[in-house]
């Protein structure tokens, strides 16, 4: 009898570590996601600025911004697509259209 409480014991940590492990990952992944999406948003803006920049001085600006508007802008519109649908595919209270109507812009939603 001992053998057997001993062997389930053994088995609830076994899967105790398991779902640990997959909660490690599942962070991992989100963090990372987060991180590239903050990268793209700061060239975004490093580039916006220096387009600033080009337009004060009468220079050409266009290679520029064709490069946020057709590189970096979908880039960053990707990774936050999947942060979203990460995140709500975690058992979270709130589905991935719910997550996108609260960060549309003008939601009213509190």
């Amino acid at each position: 009898m001992e053998i057997l409480i001993a062997i389930i014991a053994l088995l609830i940590a076994i899967w105790q570590l398991k779902l640990q492990r997959d909660e490690v990952i599942r962070n991992g992944k989100v963090s990372t996601l987060i991180h590239m999406a903050n990268v793209i948003k700061d060239k975004i803006a490093v580039y916006e600025k220096i387009i600033e920049d080009k337009k004060a001085r009468r220079e050409n600006w266009k290679p520029l911004a064709d490069k946020v508007n057709n590189e970096l802008r979908p880039l960053l519109e990707s990774l936050n697509k999947q942060i979203i649908d990460t995140t709500s595919s975690y058992h979270v209270l709130l589905s991935a259209g719910d997550i996108k109507e609260l960060i549309a812009p003008g939601s009213r939603r509190q």
